[in-house]
């Protein structure tokens, strides 16, 4: 993800958002410090926001951070989700 972001993006910042419902793994804050360490030219914030991942939602924080949906990434759902991928308007990774 990183690489992909160094060789085709035109940031140095990348944002990490994980919505929850009070279940926030316990090593993921750990984990994201890694890759900003690995690539001290990019700067890779980790975001926590309690509330459902959906359209909606999606929407909202890309309105607060003022970043368009179509340059956000998502990273691709489970066979459970339950909104259809084009209801988010974002770009789909394999991590």
């Amino acid at each position: 993800m990183i690489l992909y972001v160094q060789h085709n993006e035109e940031t140095s910042c990348l944002k990490i958002v994980h919505f929850h419902h009070k279940d926030i793994p316990s090593k993921m804050e750990a984990n994201a410090k890694i890759p900003d360490e690995a690539f001290p030219e990019i700067t890779v914030d980790l975001m926590f926001i309690e509330g459902q991942c959906d359209p909606k939602n999606l929407t909202a924080l890309a309105h607060h951070l003022k970043i368009p949906r179509f340059l956000m990434f998502m990273n691709s759902p489970g066979s459970n989700f339950r909104y259809p991928v084009a209801e988010f308007g974002t770009r789909i990774i394999w991590i």
